[in-house]
């Protein structure tokens, strides 16, 4: 995990607002969870984050980053759920039972105060938390679950200052929105595991490709895509590399690539926009 340098001082507007713009602009990258930080921490001071998501009474683990880029905080987030301690903690009880009425609850606790040991020791003592800030908002389709962002401050940094707390309430909302929006548009990207369930489901999908490639170009490119060098292709098609080699000459040609890795991208974005035809996009 990247090291994120800690604040001077309070933010300012113009560096919140630039977080937030830098946060927007990550929306579905893998340096989204990064950038999530980066404004926590510009915003509140905050050295560990979580998020996690809530639904049908159970409670996954998303992400986890903290300020001095170790595993600190996706550890104890395993712990946390593997452990089911999440079960005895009541600002969470407290964020199941939000209101579905599409607005965001803060709630705000000292971790020294919890009365269950588990959490007030194994949890949050062992990597010396002293306050925590927690933000939710449930779906109005409650089916979907809803998100809760954890905020935490170490005994390094102090508890949480007015200002903080004030900050992280007023952009509450639309940081609620921004990670609901991550989630839908990650979820929407193709699965490269579901992509690639077989070399059948792959030659399936080339199949119907635009460009309607030949049968053997097809079986060449579905095996290339799948992994196989030229040889395996040779031996599992039972045919000569060189015809391989040709095949896959007048395959790249016909679609206009030049490398295998431009093949595999023409295939996963075929298979996005198959629409959950079976062999040939997302299934439902």
């Amino acid at each position: 995990m990247a090291m994120i340098e800690s604040r001077t001082g309070g933010a300012g507007p113009l560096h919140a607002g630039s977080a937030l713009a830098g946060l927007v602009s990550e929306i579905g990258s893998d340096c989204f969870e990064r950038r999530l930080f980066d404004f926590l921490n510009v915003t509140t001071g905050a050295d560990h984050c979580a998020i996690y998501r809530s639904k049908r009474n159970e409670l996954q683990g998303l992400y986890a980053l903290s300020l001095d880029g170790t595993d600190t905080a996706l550890r104890q987030v395993r712990r946390y759920i593997d452990e089911q301690h999440w079960r005895r903690d009541h600002m969470i009880q407290e964020a199941q039972h939000s209101p579905a009425n599409g607005q965001p609850i803060l709630l705000r606790f000292n971790t020294r105060k919890f009365s269950d040991p588990y959490l007030r020791d194994l949890i949050y003592g062992r990597t010396h938390i002293v306050e925590r800030m927690v933000v939710c908002r449930r779906a109005d389709d409650d089916s979907l679950g809803f998100n809760i962002l954890s905020v935490l401050r170490s005994a390094r940094g102090g508890p949480f200052l007015p200002d903080d707390v004030s900050r992280l309430e007023s952009f509450a909302d639309v940081l609620m929105s921004i990670i609901e929006k991550h989630d839908e548009v990650r979820i929407r990207q193709p699965s490269v595991t579901e992509a690639l369930a077989s070399i059948a489901d792959v030659e399936r999908c080339i199949a119907r490709a635009p460009e309607a490639p030949p049968r053997r170009e097809i079986e060449v490119c579905a095996r290339i895509v799948f992994g196989l060098s030229s040889n395996d292709i040779a031996a599992d098609l039972g045919i000569g590399e060189q015809s391989v080699a040709t095949y896959r000459k007048r395959a790249y040609q016909r679609l206009g690539i030049p490398s295998r890795r431009d093949l595999m991208l023409w295939y996963l974005a075929l298979w996005q926009s198959g629409g959950g035809t079976s062999g040939c996009g997302r299934r439902q």
